[in-house]
This record gives C-alpha cells, sequence and structure tokens, in this order.
C-alpha cells in the first residue's frame, strides 16, 4: 500500500522546478496523492516597508507577493493535469531554506519533490543549495529531481 498521500513541491519557477512540478504531478496522479506548492521570495526588510505609486500604492512587500502569487498561477497551469491535483498554495517571504523546512515541519507532507539547479565548485560553495538543506534537515523523504540536460 503506498504511504504517499501529500506531495510538496517548493519551486523557484526555474526549468529546474518545473521538471519537479511536473514529476510530483505524476506521482501524485499515480498514488492518488495532492500536491501542495510552495515558492518562497526574499523580500529585503529594508525596503518591505516603502511605498510607491510605482508599486500601485502597496508596500513593496506586498506588491512582490502579489506578483509572486500571479506568477505561480501561471506557473501551476502550465503543468498539464496539475490544476485537479493541486491542494495547498502558498507564497512566503524569506530564506528559501527556512521557510520550506517549516512548511515540511506544518504540512507533514509524505514526500518532498524539488529540482536543483545543478551547481557545482565555486557556485555551489559560495550560494549553498536549498535542495542539499532541506534533503539534510527535512524529516521526511526527499525526492531531488535533476536538472534537465541542455
Amino acid at each position: 500500500m503506498n504511504e504517499w498521500r501529500r506531495i510538496l513541491v517548493p519551486v523557484d519557477f526555474s526549468e529546474d522546478s518545473r521538471q519537479a512540478l511536473a514529476s510530483a504531478a505524476e506521482l501524485a496522479g499515480r498514488y492518488g496523492a495532492r500536491v501542495d506548492v510552495v515558492h518562497v521570495f526574499s523580500s529585503p526588510a529594508v525596503v518591505g516597508d516603502v511605498v510607491s505609486p510605482a508599486f500601485g500604492g502597496a508596500r513593496l512587500s506586498d506588491y512582490m507577493r502579489g506578483e509572486a502569487e500571479a506568477q505561480l498561477r501561471r506557473f501551476i497551469a502550465d503543468i498539464s493535469g496539475l490544476e485537479s491535483l493541486v491542494g495547498e498554495v502558498r507564497v512566503l517571504a524569506g530564506d528559501a531554506s527556512d521557510r520550506i523546512l517549516k512548511v515540511a515541519e506544518e504540512s507533514d507532507p509524505d514526500l518532498i519533490v524539488m529540482g536543483t539547479r545543478g551547481r557545482t565548485g565555486l557556485k555551489h560553495v559560495l550560494l549553498g543549495s536549498v535542495a542539499e538543506r532541506v534533503l539534510r534537515h527535512a524529516h521526511r523523504p526527499v525526492l531531488v529531481v535533476p536538472a534537465p540536460r541542455a
């Protein structure tokens, strides 16, 4: 008997996360699971309260959240067959790996599926890897979908 009923997929709108989301949709379709999707954006605290006509009179952080929510809706709609499988959709501000791990603790998915940008060498050392941090610290299985080959 399959234990996968809820799959969490963090996305950053890259082709890598698109591939991870498509893979999660395929798994969810096969096993009758639902797909929860989370996107984490960085919102500099220093400008979070800036209000400008350029943002429709909204605070920058609210504007950024609204833009991310719209992009996430389009991102989900682009994956064939996914919309009927989607459960919870979240857009959060903060450090990506910290927020993903917190969502995983709160929502208790059976599986986390995420992409990797495939960074190696100096870029990996300097920038770290969200997928690697989630893999190391999550208390549930993590499936890392490799970056598509060019």
